[in-house]
């Protein structure tokens, strides 16, 4: 088993992640394969959803400046991944600057 975690970070107030490709084993629990994402920067903040199969997830969006991404496989199964990009929201008041930061953190 091999997890992959990402905190996606901004210098704003939101983040938006759009899933552009996703196939990952599908399960009725999404037990084996899956990934998680997370409103907050740790392991423990909201769940906003928890993605496998073949169907790209809806966007997400974050309340805050922070998401948490954690990909987990078994290995088992060899579909294709997953590929997604990130946006922040700015509020009009700020000034355009597409500043962020992807921090991959060790899995386990």
């Amino acid at each position: 088993m091999r997890k992959i975690l990402f905190n996606l970070s901004n210098y704003f107030q939101r983040i938006q992640l759009t899933f552009t490709d996703f196939d990952l084993e599908d399960h009725a629990e999404c037990a084996w394969d899956y990934v998680e994402v997370k409103d907050g920067d740790e392991s423990t903040a909201g769940l906003l959803g928890k993605f496998c199969g073949d169907s790209a997830p809806s966007t997400l969006v974050s309340t805050g400046r922070f998401l948490f991404v954690k990909l987990k496989t078994d290995y088992l199964n060899g579909e294709t991944g997953f590929q997604a990009t990130f946006s922040s929201l700015k509020s009009e008041s700020q000034e355009d600057d597409d500043s962020a930061l992807i921090t991959e953190k060790n899995g386990q």
